[in-house]
């Protein structure tokens, strides 16, 4: 048996992947097709495959993309789309695969990796950490009311693209985690949108103040994204306008003291905790030489190594801590304590780190 290891090389190879990814998954190949050529920063080169006597038996696709963690730009490799054919199974492609492909992901100078999966044990072997996103359901809808404010709500328009970047791009300094969006990316999510995927604009005297993205099904509304600028009445307004009386059940996948929270404190929300999502440092020198110039700038750390599966932090009044990868990520994205950590670890960290909310917004999951 030959096995081989690789990016693919052309077009025809890309459409023996998409015959694979249907037979796996059981979904249209459109579904996968459209998922890679949407994505502006696809190439040839991010989609990676085994190959067993010459046929494509394993793939995984990379899906390259920049967050924000002010003043930080983070590059991250995003993992999806990964599959194996059934009569390849416990060979060991995938594990294979993925490692070539992180030796890959380590030239090209990726600081972190991101997946979705609900296979965790798979991914905790090849050290990716589990960092779980807070969400809310909620199932006594508010009572409608009218506001006389001037505001109008309509479908997105392509004309609204400039001021919706700006929105995006002043709310998402507030946050760790979103996405660095072009506007590339912007016309290809209005371009592609489905049935379900709901765009509304809030506009007060002609002039874009917020918008929400939503997705409807099975009597669920799932509001996805949500920024305004300081209008008092955008958010709840925008909220109000995505609902409708089909729905029994609406699922908030916002950041923590999002400023709709404060208009639904009268409701009951039901806090959920999802664990799908697993980070992952690649290239350890990068991420740490950029970690390093922000904290050594405003908290007086001498420096921050990498050794085996921990990271080490080193302060010049040497008091010293030890964290493992994934405490970590948790507290660069997070800034969330953990229970292992001593008061004197957890004080050093509060101030080195600048706590802000997470969110990797869901609209841009793959």
């Amino acid at each position: 048996m030959t096995v081989e290891f690789r990016s693919i090389k052309n077009k025809c190879e890309l459409e023996d992947v998409f015959v694979l990814l249907e037979k796996v998954f059981n979904k249209d190949r459109a579904f996968f097709e459209e998922r890679i050529k949407s994505n502006p920063a696809y190439h040839l080169k991010t989609t990676w495959v085994a190959i067993v006597n010459g046929k494509i038996s394993s793939v995984l696709q990379v899906f390259p993309f920049c967050i924000n963690v002010p003043p930080l730009t983070i590059n991250v490799a995003g993992i999806g789309n990964v599959a194996t054919m059934p009569a390849n199974r416990g060979q060991k492609l995938g594990h294979r695969l993925l490692d070539k492909a992180l030796s890959w992901m380590e030239e090209e100078a990726f600081d972190l990796s991101l997946l979705y999966t609900g296979i965790p044990s798979f991914y905790e072997k090849a050290g990716w950490h589990s960092i779980p996103e807070n969400y809310h359901y909620l199932y006594d809808k508010c009572e409608e009311q009218t506001l006389e404010d001037g505001m109008k709500i309509t479908p997105v328009q392509h004309s609204d693209l400039p001021e919706i970047m700006e929105i995006y791009q002043n709310y998402s300094q507030r946050l760790n985690g979103p996405m660095v969006r072009t506007k590339e990316y912007w016309t290809q999510q209005l371009n592609s949108m489905k049935e379900h995927d709901h765009f509304l604009v809030a506009k007060h005297h002609n002039q874009v103040t917020g918008y929400i993205r939503f997705q409807k099904a099975d009597a669920t509304i799932d509001i996805i994204e949500l920024c305004h600028q300081s209008c008092s009445n955008t958010v709840f307004r925008l909220y109000q306008a995505a609902l409708s009386q089909e729905e029994n059940k609406v699922i908030l996948f916002l950041p923590p003291h999002h400023e709709l929270f404060t208009h639904l404190s009268h409701q009951t929300l039901y806090p959920f905790e999802n664990h799908e999502s697993m980070w992952k440092i690649i290239s350890k020198s990068s991420f740490t030489n950029q970690v390093n110039d922000l904290i050594k700038k405003d908290n007086g750390l001498e420096y921050i190594k990498t050794k085996d599966h921990y990271i080490d932090g080193f302060y010049k009044n040497e008091v010293w801590t030890r964290l493992s990868h994934s405490d970590f990520l948790t507290f660069f994205l997070q800034g969330k304590d953990t229970k292992e950590m001593t008061t004197k670890d957890k004080s050093i960290l509060r101030d080195t780190f600048i706590h802000r909310p997470y969110i990797f917004w869901r609209s841009d999951h793959f």
